[in-house]
């Protein structure tokens, strides 16, 4: 028995860690939020600020620091806080 597992999502995060998106952030033209744990090691301040700021073409930018959650946030405690900021930013708030 064998398993086959593409690497193509493993070469995309690659990619992006050395800088080199697979879109352009310019190119976004809608609203945008961005939501992080605190305590995220895969996604760190400074990369949520650089695609803030390369979002030039979205006409509304928000960005949320979840207190005490990582990258998994969606599993944690602290997941209501995911779920009341998405919520916000789709009611407009």
């Amino acid at each position: 028995m064998s398993v086959k597992v593409p690497n193509g999502q493993l070469a995309g995060l690659i990619d992006a860690w050395t800088g080199k998106l697979a879109y352009d952030p310019s190119g976004l033209k809608s609203p945008l939020l961005v939501v992080r744990g605190e305590w995220d090691t895969l996604n760190t301040e400074s990369d949520a600020a650089s695609l803030l700021a390369a979002a030039t073409s979205s006409p509304e930018k928000r960005y949320v620091k979840v207190a005490e959650a990582t990258h998994l946030m969606l599993l944690e405690e602290n997941r209501h806080n995911l779920y009341c900021a998405t919520n916000d930013f789709l009611l407009g708030k």
